[in-house]
C-alpha cells in the first residue's frame, strides 16, 4: 500500500513539474533612456499627469482627452500631424513610478497588440526614464508602428527635459 501511495506522489510531482514552462523573456521592439539632472520625484510629477502628456511631448501630441481615473483610464490623443489614437492606461503604479499604455484603436491591419511602458528610477540628483515599446503582429505592420511609437517616445524624453529646464 505504501508503494502505491509513493508511486502516486512521484507521478503527481513529475506531472506538476512537467506543466511548468520556462520563463519567457520580454522582447522590447524599442528601448530608450533619458537621464535628467534632478530627482525622480520631479520627473514623476510630470509623468503621473497622463492627461497632460501633450505638455511633455515636445509638440508631438496636440491634445489629450481623458475619461476615467487610474487605473484603466482611457485617453484620446490628437497628434499635431492630424492622427487621433485611443489608448488605455493599463498599469499605473506610483509606488514603482511606472506607467503602461495599451493602444486601443485604431490598430493598423496586421497589429495584434501594442504598448508603451515608462519606468522611472533615480538616485541622488539623477533620474532615469526608460521608455520601452512592444508591438505584436505582422512584421511589416510592426515595423511601421514601432517607428511611429519610437518618435513619440523620443518626443516624451526630450519634452520632459524641456519642462524640467523651465522649472
Amino acid at each position: 500500500m505504501n508503494r502505491i501511495i509513493l508511486l502516486i506522489l512521484v507521478l503527481g510531482f513529475a506531472k506538476a513539474n512537467a506543466q511548468m514552462g520556462e520563463a519567457q523573456q520580454v522582447h522590447w521592439d524599442w528601448d530608450s533612456v533619458g537621464t535628467y539632472k534632478t530627482n525622480a520625484g520631479a520627473v514623476w510629477d510630470l509623468l503621473k499627469e497622463t492627461q497632460k502628456w501633450n505638455e511633455i511631448s515636445n509638440g508631438f501630441v496636440k491634445s489629450v482627452t481623458v475619461k476615467g481615473e487610474h487605473p484603466n483610464q482611457v485617453r484620446e490623443l490628437s497628434f499635431t500631424d492630424g492622427r487621433v489614437r485611443k489608448d488605455e492606461v493599463a498599469q499605473f503604479q506610483p509606488e514603482h513610478k511606472m506607467v503602461v499604455i495599451q493602444l486601443v484603436k485604431p490598430l493598423q491591419p496586421g497589429i495584434e497588440e501594442a504598448m508603451m511602458a515608462f519606468f522611472l528610477t533615480g538616485e541622488g540628483g539623477e533620474a532615469k526614464l526608460r521608455i520601452t515599446i512592444m508591438v505584436k503582429g505582422e512584421v511589416k505592420a510592426r515595423k511601421q508602428l514601432v517607428e511611429e511609437l519610437s518618435k513619440e517616445g523620443a518626443a516624451y524624453l526630450k519634452g520632459i527635459g524641456n519642462q524640467l529646464e523651465l522649472k
